[in-house]
């Protein structure tokens, strides 16, 4: 879990050599169809990716792939008709490059050149078009501009065309029109306007160039395209003053160009486009104040006229850098986000028309108990496969004994990795280790003001991860779980003071005493500095034994649902207060656990899997066994008996097999029908009865899908002559792991063999 926290508004965090530097250029920020805010923290050689599922919500943060060609600051998102993101970036030798997630929030793919004129070192615009395409649109070095487009929205790159002009300049800004017929705006640096090209139907070649502004509308321009489809155009005139110029229609005539008169400066405006189809604009002026101004079409004056200009700097707003571009993007609920670099060289936002409360977690509600067999049956149910357990000490047997347990928890470093993709679950690595970590944010209200009617909070970003690795027990009704605050960022003085608390919490699944918070480990609360210099924590759960009742729970089972909380308590005293996702545990008393202890505690959604490594020195013993399962869940057609169509459970992916254990009648007909097929005229002349030799069977005699005629009277089970001593061996290996991952009467299972 990473936290990202607006807090104090002074200093420079690069001053602490603990702390990374703010990066070199201005983030962009992105809202995406799914509510996310995307941030890019950029700087010329690299760049980071922070993803949220509200301005002040949950979510993960990434390193964009290196690339030493890539200059990271030209970096330019758009999403993709999947929901994923891609981005353009010009290289250092005058290419273009780009890279894209693999999938709605997934890993970045590494950087692929697309070629192309040799283009001015500064962004490109990317935008998805029509059938969902996407588009690049780049002024080159001599002065005309070009695209490329993909052939299809998941294809290949088609090849670049040149839409002419001279002495054009980037940034290039398009919007999507009509039919989905682009508009592409560029500037002339040589005569300060603004030129314009146009589709007359989607796909279709452009228009030559037209001027479209007089000398002195020429800076950062910015196409937006509004909900109908008619456009508006914002730039900064050669005086530094906000002008806009509008479609009266969509797909209709241009009114005259309004002049916003409010600040002066020569930096990019942040503009965003709100519900209401009014522009909220905010901008820097020269001296490095900020302003917002919201803007809307006036019908009866036939241009864009301005509600008023606030100075934010009045009320509380950082400061930004001379010349600094700004960047911003709406919410479908309003909200409103604009990011940029404050005075200090710090990340610094604001955040407009949106709630705290709206992302407030709600207190955890008891769910309502259910009976056991209804809860046990969602074991398994996260679809993952566990990874491999061996045993806690060697258990004597004639000529082999298993290998030392090793429960193959989750390392800190792995599971501090899976913050960089969203995971709203825990990830489980087997029955005894889960983990997770993801990204949150907490705004620290250092400065709210309420502004035309919308509260307005500024801030900066601080960083750090909160990473949950839980343990499960082979010997106690206790869940443990290792918390650690760590990898911090942009921390300034002032804040070192925030307090940070840890706890794990649980909930009851079938009886009320299932599960609860253990008292001996109460919730941690340090300062940041005391996180910084001591990352780890410990939070424990633990389950009471329910009363005897052998015949409807015998291995006295308890079930819960386990979490860690995180709670912020800011410097005026509020908190804020997020949860992780929940496990769930399974407490047992299975007194016939013959290797590890007689209580116990799992991660029960993982689906357990009985490994075979039959090419190592541990396993090399049962080799032969081993074979045979492979051969009889790959290739149940060459196993014996032979019947027509017959399939036959347990391999990863399939009908998983179930431990039979209080069964005794029901094991022994397993058995007994096995050995009665050895001995069938099924199986080969003198293969079985043999000397040294014994019948091995898969399904094994102690699972729900064994031999028995009864139970399985189409005879989807497979025997096999093989040498004892490897019989034995596999037997002893089952019977250990059964103990060694907590498998109890009816637990389902599945068997992978290794070569």
């Amino acid at each position: 879990m990473l936290l990202l926290l607006t807090a104090g508004m002074t200093g420079n965090s690069s001053a602490d050599p603990k702390v990374p530097p703010a990066p070199s250029q201005p983030p962009q920020v992105l809202a995406t169809s799914d509510g996310r805010v995307h941030y890019l923290g950029l700087w010329w050689d690299r760049g980071e990716h922070i993803a949220l599922d509200a301005p002040n919500g949950q979510g993960f943060r990434q390193q964009l792939p290196p690339n030493n060609n890539v200059l990271f600051s030209t970096s330019v998102p758009v999403e993709a008709h999947d929901g994923s993101l891609r981005i353009v970036a010009t290289g250092n030798n005058g290419s273009l490059w780009t890279t894209a997630q693999q999938g709605r929030n997934g890993p970045w793919a590494n950087w692929t050149n697309l070629g192309g004129p040799r283009v001015q070192t500064d962004a490109a615009t990317i935008i998805r078009g029509r059938s969902d395409a996407i588009s690049v649109f780049v002024a080159a070095a001599d002065g005309a501009v070009w695209t490329l487009r993909q052939q299809t929205k998941d294809g290949p790159w088609g090849t670049w065309k040149s839409l002419g002009g001279s002495g054009l300049a980037n940034p290039v800004t398009v919007g999507r029109g009509v039919g989905d017929a682009f508009e592409v705006i560029a500037t002339s640096w040589k005569t300060k306007t603004v030129w314009k090209a146009s589709q007359a139907v989607a796909d279709g070649p452009f228009s030559t160039w037209q001027q479209f502004s007089d000398p002195g509308f020429h800076r950062h321009s910015q196409l937006i395209t509004h909900a109908d489809r008619s456009m508006e155009l914002v730039v900064r005139t050669q005086g530094g003053q906000v002008a806009t110029k509008r479609q009266t229609s969509p797909g209709g005539s241009w009114a005259p160009w309004s002049t916003l008169t409010g600040p002066v400066g020569t930096g990019k405006p942040a503009v965003i486009l709100r519900p209401d189809g009014r522009l909220t604009i905010v901008a820097g002026s020269a001296d490095g104040r900020l302003f917002s101004g919201r803007f809307g079409f006036d019908p009866t004056v036939g241009r864009t006229v301005a509600e008023q200009w606030e100075d934010l700097a009045d009320h509380g707003a950082p400061r930004v850098l001379a010349d600094q571009a700004l960047s911003g993007t709406g919410r479908s609920d309003g909200s409103w986000v604009a990011a940029y670099n404050d005075g200090t060289e710090n990340f610094a936002e604001i955040v407009g028309n949106y709630s705290e409360s709206a992302q407030d977690q709600p207190e955890p509600v008891q769910p309502a108990l259910r009976d056991l067999a209804s809860v046990r049956a969602d074991d398994g149910r996260s679809g993952q496969y566990a990874q491999g357990v061996y045993g806690v000490r060697p258990v004597g047997a004639a000529g082999w004994s298993p290998p030392a347990f090793h429960y193959e928890h989750f390392t800190y470093d792995e599971c501090t990795k899976t913050a960089d993709v969203v995971r709203e679950d825990f990830s489980i690595k087997n029955r005894y280790s889960s983990c997770w970590a993801a990204d949150n944010t907490v705004h620290i209200k250092m400065v709210c003001q309420r502004l035309r009617g919308e509260d307005v909070c500024f801030g900066r970003r601080i960083t750090f991860t909160v990473t949950v690795i839980g343990l499960g027990s082979d010997y106690y009704r206790q869940g443990r779980f290792a918390i650690s605050v760590s990898r911090f960022q942009h921390v300034l003085p002032v804040d070192e003071g925030i307090k940070v608390s840890v706890e794990a919490r649980c909930l009851p699944l079938a009886e009320t005493t299932d599960c609860e918070p253990d008292r001996d480990t109460p919730p941690a609360q340090r300062t940041i500095a005391e996180w910084m210099n001591n990352k780890d924590a410990r939070g424990d759960v633990i389950g009471a034994e329910p009363q005897p009742n052998p015949a409807v729970n015998p291995e006295k089972l308890g079930y819960g649902k386990a979490w860690v909380r995180v709670r912020v308590q800011r410097q005026d005293g509020s908190v804020r207060q997020v949860d992780s996702p929940g496990v769930r545990l399974r407490f047992d008393s299975a007194g016939y656990m013959s290797v590890n202890g007689s209580s116990g505690t799992v991660f029960p959604d993982v689906n357990p899997v009985m490994n075979f490594p039959i090419n190592t020195p541990e396993f090399v013993a049962m080799k032969q066994s081993g074979l045979h399962y492979k051969q009889a869940m790959e290739h149940p057609e060459q196993t014996i008996p032979a019947v027509a169509g017959k399939s036959i459970p347990g391999a990863i992916g399939g009908t998983p097999l179930h431990r039979l254990k209080h069964d005794d009648e029901w094991r022994k007909e397993n058995r007994d029908e096995a050995v009665r097929t050895c001995k069938s005229s099924d199986m080969p002349p003198g293969e079985y009865p043999k000397d040294g030799y014994q019948c091995d069977e898969y399904p094994f005699a102690s699972t729900r899908e064994g031999a028995s005629r009864t139970y399985n009277p189409l005879r989807n089970f497979s025997v096999k002559s093989i040498p004892a001593d490897d019989n034995s061996a596999s037997g002893i290996w089952i019977g250990t792991w059964y103990s060694y991952d907590r498998i109890i009467d009816g637990d389902q299972f599945y068997v992978r063999v290794i070569e």
